[in-house]
């Protein structure tokens, strides 16, 4: 009888990882609106950094209409708020603009289960929250070590989840059988004139794509799960570039490869 009931709580669930990577999350929103338009019910949401903001925005509201969201949306003004919670502002006016967007206070007002997590820098380990408030705990997801400060909680310090699970399965797997994943891996962009990296961030890209490539690959050997990867490759817009018109490129190829795979993830 467990098992029947397991078998039964599981059977036909979908589960949707959202990845770190920036502005380029804007990708999952092109996602998620092909994923409205196909009428696929999510039944649970796991993300990290860009891709747990997103997750909230779209938990807190499954119909939310990004077009129009994206009509309010000042992109300047997100950009000056981002560069403000880089230079470690005291007062950040980052949370109220997203307080705009992510209607839910507390995870029990998710109308789909989400889960987002970071790293507490001095354990090296991965922490996770589903229960309880979710400002400020979500910035922890987003915090990049070296470009934005770590969050203090329960005297650990977080940082972005992505530096130890960039796509975070485990939080979905348990209860679904079909996992779409939306990666957006940051490629290591190589300075055309003076040849020359970011090392703090390419370290950080680094990690984040070695254990993106490992989870993925474990999922595929888990028997019985159906998984379909949507990947932003080849990208070379910067992480923190929140432009207009990269929004609407990077939104049209998330939309344009998730139709691409219709067939799989609709049977």
């Amino acid at each position: 009888m467990f098992l029947f009931n397991l078998f039964k709580k599981r059977n036909n669930k979908i589960g949707l990882v959202l990845g770190g990577g920036g502005s380029k999350g804007f990708y999952h929103i092109g996602v998620i609106k092909a994923l409205q338009e196909l009428n696929v019910k999510i039944d649970r949401i796991s993300g990290t950094s860009i891709g747990a903001i997103i997750g909230a925005m779209y938990a807190s509201d499954p119909d939310i209409d990004f077009d129009k969201l994206v009509e309010k949306l000042d992109f300047f003004k997100i950009a000056q708020m981002v560069i403000s919670h880089l230079d470690k502002t005291p007062k950040s006016k980052l949370e109220d603009m997203l307080k705009q967007y992510i209607t839910a206070r507390d995870f029990k007002d998710f109308i789909i289960p989400l889960t987002f997590n970071a790293v507490d820098i001095n354990n090296a380990k991965e922490v996770s929250f589903s229960k309880g408030r979710i400002f400020p705990e979500i910035f922890s997801s987003m915090s990049i070590p070296g470009i934005f400060p770590p969050l203090k909680y329960n005297n650990m310090y977080l940082v972005d989840g992505g530096v130890l699970n960039n796509v975070p399965v485990k939080y979905v797997e348990e209860y679904c059988d079909k996992i779409i994943i939306s990666d957006i891996s940051s490629e290591i962009i190589v300075d055309k004139e003076t040849k020359s990296i970011d090392v703090l961030r390419a370290l950080v890209m680094v990690a984040q794509k070695n254990n993106t490539i490992e989870n993925i690959l474990n999922l595929k050997s888990i028997k019985n799960k159906k998984t379909i990867v949507l990947r932003l490759a080849n990208e070379e817009t910067h992480f923190l570039d929140f432009r207009k018109k990269n929004y609407k490129k990077l939104v049209e190829r998330g939309y344009q490869d998730t139709m691409n795979k219709k067939d799989s993830i609709l049977k």
